[in-house]
This record gives C-alpha cells, sequence and structure tokens, in this order.
C-alpha cells in the first residue's frame, strides 16, 4: 500500500485545511504485520493519529464506504 492523502476541506484560499493521511507503519519492520498509519492534519500539522492493526483498517474502510 502507498501513502494515500485524502482532502476533506479547506476555504478557496487555502487555508483551513483538514487532511487524513493513511499509511504503512514501519513495513521495514520485521514484525510488520500490515500495520497502517492514520494521521488527521490541520494546516499541515498533525492534530491526531492511531496506528490501526489490519482487521481494524479493513473494518474502517468497510465503515466508510458501505451505503448508510
Amino acid at each position: 500500500m502507498s501513502d494515500t492523502t485524502i482532502l476533506v476541506e479547506q476555504d478557496d484560499d487555502g487555508t483551513n485545511r483538514l487532511e487524513i493521511v493513511c499509511k504503512p507503519f514501519d513495513p521495514a519492520d520485521a514484525d510488520y504485520d500490515g500495520e497502517l498509519f492514520l494521521g488527521i492534519y490541520w494546516d499541515g500539522k498533525e492534530e491526531a493519529f492511531g496506528i490501526l492493526k489490519r482487521e481494524h483498517a479493513a473494518k474502517l474502510a468497510e465503515l466508510l464506504t458501505r451505503d448508510h
């Protein structure tokens, strides 16, 4: 998996930019088992992050893509 950045919103002048970044978490580590880094950025500053196990990432993707 490559890095993925989703622009959620921003003002017309490029400020108030909200982004979500998802990328493999330390894939060079011998114990790597598909964990993903999930970060939330506001105007380029990391505001929150989490490390998701493979099964949690799959569940999150399912929740975000299903019809409600």
